[in-house]
């Protein structure tokens, strides 16, 4: 069977859920208001449209959609070059999917003008084959759609696929595509359950993460030879 690795981005590859936090934080605290965990919870995972209308409503914010991602980019992009890196245990599954040839990509509820810049300020856009972003799905996480956008640019079918997700809502889609789903919780996301998930680890490096690299690198192969 053709395969690939697809990985969420935020709070999966990079630690931009905390840069997240501390930007839209700064934002509220200016109100005299606190961005609390349930609307982190809430947000996490969902297309920037959907994530920020919830903010909008939530804390009476006079700001648009669109007026209030700019600002929160705009403080990203100020955090990038000194805050921002890989969690724990990416460089390691990385270097392994590459050594077995794996084809990856990348699908995330972030918007491409932020989702590039990070990729790019962490050094690891160059390991993706493609980047499909949450402004360029109609439907986003937990919706299936963006997980069958990867498969059909991999040219595989979605059992093909062994998904990397930190977010219940980014786990359901890769699940309801019929990836193989690893669901590796954040701090915010620990009281969720993962229905239907493959695996679920601490790490992206856990071991039995790795053991399923190791399946589809096999898988590759075969359809390799």
């Amino acid at each position: 069977m053709p395969v690939a690795a697809v990985f969420d981005m935020d709070g999966l590859l990079l630690n931009t859920e905390h840069l997240y936090d501390v930007v839209i934080g700064g934002l509220l605290a200016e109100r005299g208001q606190e961005f609390d965990l349930t609307s982190k919870r809430a947000m996490m995972g969902r297309p920037a449209a959907d994530a920020l209308g919830y903010l909008k409503r939530r804390f009476e914010l006079d700001e648009s959609i669109e007026g209030l991602a700019e600002r929160i980019e705009e403080g990203l992009f100020e955090r990038l070059p000194t805050e921002l890196m890989p969690l724990p245990g990416v460089i390691g599954i990385l270097d392994e999917i590459e050594r077995l040839g794996i084809p990856a990509s990348v699908a995330t509820s972030s918007r491409r003008r932020f989702a590039e810049r990070a990729l790019a300020e962490a050094g690891l856009a160059a390991r993706f084959r493609f980047l499909i972003c949450g402004d360029e799905i109609a439907r986003g996480k937990p919706e299936p759609d963006i997980y069958l956008e990867s498969a059909r640019r991999h040219a595989i079918a979605p059992e093909g696929m062994l998904v990397f997700e930190d977010s219940i809502a980014g786990a359901t889609a890769a699940t309801r595509s019929g990836a193989a789903t690893v669901a590796v919780p954040g701090e915010h996301n620990e009281p969720h359950e993962y229905p239907e998930c493959r695996i679920i680890v601490r790490r992206i490096d856990d071991p039995r993460a790795v053991a399923l690299v190791t399946e589809w690198g096999r898988r590759f192969a075969e359809r390799s030879a």
